[in-house]
């Protein structure tokens, strides 16, 4: 049984995932018009170094929540498809991944079965996630 005190920091941890959680929420479901507004018309695509397609909607999603995460939680790296990468999350206990558009070939293709999806991992471990 764990003491009052180590109860009170895992409190104190699950408190601050899930204002995590709200915040990310709130980022995926503020991309969606940016998302959409893209989707709806003539987009660019461009092939990165591995042949894999990107869109403006991946840069712009990306750019987005990377701007926000960097304002709210600038102390964890970021982890992106889109953006270079940040070193320091290799020696970080946190780290958030995002992909800002999962499934940019359907994007591509008009097919409705992409997400914005966004993680905060500690230790190696997922322990919040937002799939929109």
């Amino acid at each position: 049984m764990p003491n009052f005190d180590q109860r009170s920091r895992d409190l104190m941890n699950l408190q601050q995932l899930k204002r995590v959680q709200r915040f990310f929420v709130r980022l995926v479901l503020e991309s969606f018009p940016i998302v959409i507004s893209i989707y709806n018309r003539d987009f660019t695509v461009k092939n990165k170094a591995d042949h894999t397609p990107v869109t403006e909607a991946d840069s712009a999603v990306n750019n987005y929540l990377s701007e926000n995460l960097k304002r709210v939680l600038p102390r964890i790296p970021v982890l992106s498809e889109e953006t270079e990468d940040d070193l320091k999350r290799l020696t970080s206990k946190l780290c958030i991944i995002i992909d800002p558009i999962d499934g940019t070939k359907e994007f591509v293709e008009h097919i409705d079965e992409f997400t914005i999806n966004l993680a905060l991992v500690e230790n190696g471990r997922p322990v919040c996630a937002v799939i929109g």
